[in-house]
């Protein structure tokens, strides 16, 4: 009993590879019916962006099947046939694929004329005019950041993939393909609007903060009244600290516990309101 359980684990690990097929194929085989689909409505360009990702698929299961050790060979010889089909049927689909794009983009490129071409290449220099604004102001979020770690990362980052997003515009301006450019524009101007909401809410967020200060009536840290002989940390103890909140600014959690355990450290007498102050600015 013990061997022929030994026998059957062993022989579900040589299957293991052909099961996970198994369960990715149901999603493998609904690109194709998109495919199927597609080429009835003859939407070439649709076709061909699903077909981009279904193609690959293909051959990634077919190296990981055969290159699987110590494989079942009665299922892996069926698997191996009938994925080479497929593989060679990709591949013709993948050559007339591309020579019909060749020759729909020559003939849309001639069908241009010299004022369309003009008017293309003008769109082109003011995106290109536009990318470079958008370059100086990420870089003028970096310096922000650096300086003032309550600005977000998120901003360079999102004017940066702004910028990707207008650049692949102007690239596609002066290749005449209007549809690209069109959809990397329409990127590009929702990356400018998330910047601008992300802003919004930075500016929502120091008023509400502003407003709260405004309402406490005791400085923050000072207390009461000072403590002559330990520094900050007895009025930690009694004082509230108001610390923004976690989603304010998106501040990172290590800053702020940074800030806390420094204002629980000793500090000379004389330099007990310099230090606070610092502090204080700090939350800011």
């Amino acid at each position: 009993k013990e061997l022929s359980s030994l026998n059957h684990e062993k022989d579900s690990l040589r299957a293991n590879e052909f099961q996970r097929f198994k369960e990715a194929l149901p999603q493998l085989l609904e690109k194709y019916d998109s495919l199927r689909e597609l080429a009835k409505l003859q939407d070439l360009t649709e076709f061909g962006n699903l077909f981009k990702k279904a193609y690959p698929d293909v051959l990634r299961w077919q190296n990981n099947l055969r290159t699987t050790p110590n494989r079942r060979e009665d299922l892996a010889e069926r698997m191996d046939s009938d994925l080479k089909q497929a593989t060679r049927l990709n591949n013709e689909i993948s050559k007339k694929l591309g020579s019909m794009m060749r020759s729909i983009r020559k003939n849309y490129e001639a069908s241009i004329t010299g004022e369309q071409k003009k008017e293309l290449d003008k769109i082109a220099k003011e995106e290109n005019r536009v990318r470079g604004e958008t370059e100086k102001l990420s870089r003028r979020f970096n310096r922000m950041n650096q300086e003032n770690p309550m600005v977000p990362p998120q901003l360079e980052k999102q004017m940066n993939r702004t910028g990707r997003y207008m650049e692949r515009a102007e690239r596609n301006l002066r290749q005449q393909d209007i549809r690209e450019s069109i959809e990397a524009e329409n990127l590009a101007l929702q990356g400018l609007r998330d910047t601008r909401d992300l802003l919004n809410e930075m500016k929502n967020s120091n008023g509400q903060m502003q407003q709260a200060q405004r309402q406490t009536p005791k400085k923050l840290g000072t207390g009461s009244r000072l403590d002559s002989r330990r520094g900050g940390s007895a009025r930690m103890r009694n004082e509230r600290v108001l610390l923004p909140s976690e989603d304010q600014y998106q501040v990172p959690r290590e800053f702020r516990e940074e800030i806390l355990d420094a204002m629980k450290k000793k500090t000379p007498k004389d330099y007990q309101r310099m230090v606070m102050e610092y502090y204080k600015d700090l939350v800011k």
